[in-house]
């Protein structure tokens, strides 16, 4: 699942509503890359951080908050790996 644009309160709902719906095609984690997220706070960003998601790139916003809820940043070795994922 390729992801740009703002995620934040509004991003977040959509981001949730397309996860769920990935989701429900069947078990195993979801590839998530949120290398085009312009902008983003805990409520756009929190949704990525389930056990289920793997994110395999992202932006120097997304990074930026990882590191700031004491996250490792995606490119510190965030669960690396693959996953079912949609653009």
């Amino acid at each position: 699942m390729v992801v740009s644009g703002e995620l934040d309160v509004v991003g977040g709902e959509l981001f949730v509503a397309v996860l769920d719906h990935v989701r429900s095609s069947g078990p195993g984690t979801v590839a998530v890359d949120l290398s085009g997220v312009s902008f983003v706070d805990t409520h756009g960003l929190t949704p990525a951080l389930q056990p289920d998601v793997v994110l395999v790139d992202a932006s120097r916003v997304v990074d930026r908050l990882l590191t700031l809820m004491g996250q490792p940043a995606v490119g510190a070795g965030r669960r690396p790996g693959g996953g079912r994922g949609c653009t």
